[in-house]
């Protein structure tokens, strides 16, 4: 018996729009010069835009926020 994902597997490549089944991240993905999110997270720009919170929680919170910016865009991109 063929499991259903194995199924799918082998119909998906007949239906219409397969072609969205054959990106690749790499046609997707900025260039490591354009990609802020890439450069590591400082206490400054924490501190500026967590001022209430003190430096370590800061950063972590400003470490989840740049997280949550790049799951956003890697979503809206595939």
């Amino acid at each position: 018996m063929i499991h259903p994902l194995e199924l799918l597997d082998r119909w998906r490549r007949y239906l219409p729009g397969a072609h969205r089944w054959r990106r690749s991240s790499a046609g997707s993905a900025l260039s490591p010069e354009q990609d802020w999110l890439r450069e590591p997270a400082t206490v400054e720009e924490a501190s500026a835009l967590y001022p209430h919170l003190s430096e370590e929680q800061a950063l972590i919170r400003y470490q989840r926020f740049r997280l949550g910016m790049r799951m956003n865009r890697n979503n809206r991109l595939s």
